[in-house]
């Protein structure tokens, strides 16, 4: 090959690799709560995983699965995470939703939950506390009412028995400090910010009111729905690869995955050896749904007729 064709070739492979370095690559939007518990999706956008798996990522804070879960039902997000009352619930209204990727637990050894509120008298008991109390929920129908229901059941008590009201987690603190609610459902890393462990005086931990329930419970997972299945399965297979990926270096070496911790929930480092973590898991175990299903109907959240089991929502749809 002469001196000048081969230039032209050398020219035509960079100008061909440039080309595809340039062309955009194909985007997956996410919805998240800016939570602990969402730690498996920081860590594979830190790590880079996303980029790895030639998917472009673009992650939206939102304050609960429900409000997650109506922007999958308008198309604009192809992945939420959400807690799975809301993806029943979603799913049982005819939404074609399906848990993707992930399951996070609530355990003994993986405490991310907690009821806060303000001093109670050594006298009064954790049923005097709660009745008539104004109790903060990061959304209506989801799994922090549940659990907060059941807890209350087992204290003799029911919904009408107190005020729940819907607050951020961000917020939750603030109402709390201003005495706008008497008790707060919230989750890391608002517990450990707050400070509240340490701080008798001012904040009191009053109750885990999952494990008050049960000793492992089935918490959240990252839904996509049918349309985004069929519109861009590609970049939803990749998206999972790269959370399995996040999800073993947890498992693996959780210091290292901590790290991403303070980049997407505020933390300060100095805090994010202390912050309680859920249990992740690649997949829901379906039993475990069918449990959430079953305590719905218990409390109302689910019609005790409906069909709806777990069957409909652990697998993509066939095509």
């Amino acid at each position: 090959m002469n001196r000048s064709l081969s230039a032209l070739v050398s020219l035509g492979i960079a100008l061909t690799g440039a080309c595809r370095s340039d062309k955009p690559l194909p985007e997956v939007r996410v919805g998240y709560i800016p939570i602990a518990e969402c730690l498996p999706l920081y860590v594979a956008a830190e790590m880079g995983y996303f980029e790895a798996e030639g998917i472009a990522v673009t992650m939206q804070a939102m304050p609960g699965g429900a409000n997650i879960l109506s922007a999958l039902v308008g198309n604009s997000l192809d992945v939420g995470f959400s807690n799975v009352v809301s993806l029943v619930l979603q799913r049982n209204q005819g939404s074609e939703f399906f848990s993707l990727y992930g399951a996070s637990y609530e355990t003994p050894e993986h405490r991310n939950h907690a009821l806060l509120g303000p001093p109670r008298l050594d006298s009064q008991t954790l049923a005097a506390h709660l009745r008539g109390a104004k109790i903060a929920v990061n959304t209506y129908k989801n799994i922090e009412e549940l659990m907060v229901l059941a807890l209350l059941e087992k204290h003799g008590l029911k919904r009408t028995d107190v005020d729940l009201r819907p607050v951020g987690f961000p917020q939750m603190l603030p109402a709390l400090a201003s005495r706008g609610v008497d008790i707060v459902a919230v989750v890391e890393p608002f517990i450990t910010l707050s400070g509240a462990l340490d701080r008798a005086d001012s904040v009191h931990y009053l109750a885990n009111h999952y494990l008050a329930i049960s000793q492992r419970t089935l918490v959240a997972t990252y839904v996509t729905s049918s349309h985004a299945w069929n519109t861009k399965r590609d970049g939803l297979v990749a998206f999972k690869r790269a959370l399995i990926r996040a999800t073993d270096l947890i498992s693996s070496n959780e210091q290292q995955a901590r790290t991403a911790l303070a980049a997407y929930t505020k933390i300060p480092p100095d805090l994010v050896p202390q912050i309680g973590l859920s249990e992740f898991a690649h997949e829901i175990q379906p039993s475990e749904l069918d449990t959430i299903i079953a305590r719905m109907k218990h409390f109302r959240l689910l019609d005790s007729a409906a069909t709806i089991t777990s069957a409909s929502m652990v697998k993509p749809p066939r095509d």
